[in-house]
C-alpha cells in the first residue's frame, strides 16, 4: 500500500485523482472514434446551422409572445372605453329624461 494515495489504503483506487482534463478528453475521443460512434457526432458547420435554428425559433416565439400582449392590452383598452362610454350613455339618456321631464311636466304647468 502506498502512503501517497489516501484511497490505496482502503482499497478504493481512485483512477480519476491525477488526470488531467485534456488527456481524458483526448482518450474519450479516440474510444469514440476506434468503436465508430463519430458517426453520431454533428460537424460544426451543422452545429452552427443548428445554433441559428435554435436561435430564430427563440426569437420567433418571442416575438409571438410581445404580439399576444399587445392584443391583450389592446382587447383590455377597448373593454375600458366601450365600459365608460357604455356609462356615458346611461348619463346622457338619464339626462335627455331629465330634461324632457322639465319641459313637459315642469316648465308646461308654469312651475319652477
Amino acid at each position: 500500500m502506498s502512503d501517497t494515495n489516501p484511497n490505496a489504503q482502503e482499497g478504493n483506487i481512485d483512477p480519476f485523482k491525477n488526470l488531467d482534463p485534456q488527456n481524458l478528453a483526448k482518450e474519450i475521443v479516440a474510444a469514440l472514434q476506434q468503436a465508430d460512434h463519430s458517426r453520431l457526432w454533428v460537424d460544426r458547420e451543422q452545429h452552427a446551422e443548428d445554433h441559428k435554428f435554435i436561435r430564430a425559433l427563440v426569437e420567433r416565439e418571442k416575438r409571438r409572445e410581445e404580439r399576444k400582449d399587445r392584443i391583450k392590452e389592446r382587447l383590455i383598452g377597448t373593454g375600458i372605453v366601450s365600459v365608460i362610454m357604455a356609462g356615458l350613455g346611461y348619463v346622457g339618456k338619464w339626462g335627455i329624461e331629465m330634461f324632457n321631464h322639465y319641459i313637459i311636466h315642469v316648465a308646461a304647468n308654469g312651475q319652477k
